[in-house]
Formats: structure tokens, C-alpha cells, sequence
């Protein structure tokens, strides 16, 4: 059994963000849109590296 994996898609205006689950081939299930508060992600939630992140989307870059 592995945790469940969630990538922040958008922040709404009252903090909430909205998160796409991480499926276990490493895809994103951009259909899926799970939202909470910003106190639960703080609390609940933890960051991965943006190496790893990377490797998850490659929709993602490092150029800023």
C-alpha cells in the first residue's frame, strides 16, 4: 500500500487549493480535482523536491 500522491494545481482567493492525484505511473489525473482548505494541506500534506516533481509532469520546467 503506497500514500495517496497530489500535485497543487490552483490556489483559490479563500486560500483553498485544488489538487490533481498523482497516479501510480506517475501521470496526473487532470480530470480528478480534490480541494482543501489550506490549513488541512499545510497540515496534512508534504512537499516533494522539484526534481522530483519534474519527473512527475513533464509539463513542469525550471525555467521561471
Amino acid at each position: 500500500m503506497r500514500d495517496e500522491q497530489f500535485m497543487i494545481t490552483y490556489v483559490n482567493e479563500d486560500g483553498s487549493v485544488g489538487l490533481n492525484r498523482v497516479q501510480p505511473d506517475g501521470s496526473i489525473a487532470t480530470a480528478e480535482v480534490r480541494v482543501v482548505t489550506m490549513d488541512d494541506a499545510v497540515a496534512t500534506l508534504h512537499a516533494l523536491s522539484v526534481t522530483s516533481k519534474l519527473k512527475l509532469d513533464d509539463r513542469l520546467t525550471m525555467i521561471p
